[in-house]
Formats: structure tokens, sequence, C-alpha cells
């Protein structure tokens, strides 16, 4: 007999993840003029890997990846589309690495995981973007910039949010988690 990666009921935790992950995506708050903006969609992300682990968070930003990617990404070569999209957004789950009932600990993770996620992000701008760049101008140095230009905000906002919310919502999805698990013993 072969193992389930996920249960059904995990399964549909990460559906729910990535949808609510998507809807937040088409809320921007500022779009930069040749691609990324600033919204929301890294919250969900983080509050499931930070309470039910990496495996889902990864999962659910790998999914949600390919799910912009389909729905209006900007996709010039089959690497960039993967280093853009589903590599770049399960860097976020990596948080869940981090996660404890500390919670410094926890948004330490966060910051870790946005700083995979721009590196991903100016790997792909310095390799199949570099033309952007001002004559003379470090192509290193100009997709670091480009690219924390949007990330930085997000990361703030995002950042101050889970700050706020971390304890009352960690105790409560983790509280039903272990409720979960419980019955599929």
């Amino acid at each position: 007999m072969s193992k389930k990666i996920f249960s059904t009921r995990e399964i549909v935790l990460i559906g729910i993840t990535v949808s609510i992950s998507f809807i937040l995506s088409r809320l921007i708050i500022f779009r930069m003029p040749q691609g990324g903006s600033v919204s929301l969609e890294a919250l969900p992300i983080f509050l499931t890997a930070l309470i039910f682990g990496p495996r889902f968070g990864i999962t659910a930003g790998f999914l949600l990846g390919c799910i912009k990617a389909l729905y209006g990404g900007f996709i010039i070569h089959p690497l960039q589309f993967l280093i853009d999209y589903p590599l770049a957004h399960a860097a976020l789950g990596v948080s869940g690495f981090f996660r404890s009932k500390n919670r410094a600990k926890g948004l330490f993770g966060v910051l870790i995981a946005f700083l995979l996620r721009l590196s991903f992000h100016i790997v792909s701008g310095v390799i199949f973007f570099s033309e952007y760049a001002p004559v003379g101008k470090n192509v290193w140095l100009y997709s670091f910039t480009y690219n924390a230009s949007f990330m930085v905000p997000e990361f703030v906002i995002t950042f101050v949010i889970l700050t706020l919310v971390f304890n009352r919502v960690r105790l409560s999805f983790a509280l039903r988690f272990n409720e979960i698990n419980h019955e599929n013993k």
C-alpha cells in the first residue's frame, strides 16, 4: 500500500490557502511598470506554513505560483517561469521550518522566506531581464533595486499584519488542526 502524501482535509486546507492567496494577489496595492506588485498574497501562505509546517506552505506557494503564471504571468522562457512563479512562491513556505510557539522565531522565518523569494526574483531578473538595466549600471544591482522596490513594501505590510495576529491565529488553527490529526489516527 502506498501512503498518501496529503489527506483529503489537508488538500482542502491547501486549496483554501491558495484560493485566498490568489484573490489577495488580485487586490493590488501598487504595481510596477515592468512587472511585480504589492499585495497581501503571501499572508495566507505564511499563516499556513507557520501553523501547519513547511510541507503545507511550500506546496501552497508552489501551486499559487503556477496559478499566477496561468492568470497573467509574464513568461519568456521555461526556466524563467520556474524561477519567478512556482519556486519564488514556494519559497514563502520555507517559513514553516521556523514554526514555533515563539513569535520571534516564526517572524524570523517570514523574513528568511521573503529574502529567499527576493533572491529568486533577483536571479531571474539578472538572467532574463538584464536588457532593462540602464546602460552602464550593474545588472545585479539593478535587479536587486527593481525587485526590492515592490518586495520590501509587501514584506513590511505582511510582517506588520502577521505580528498583530500571530498568537491568536496560530493558537486557534493549531488547536483545530490537532483535532483533525487525532480524528485521522
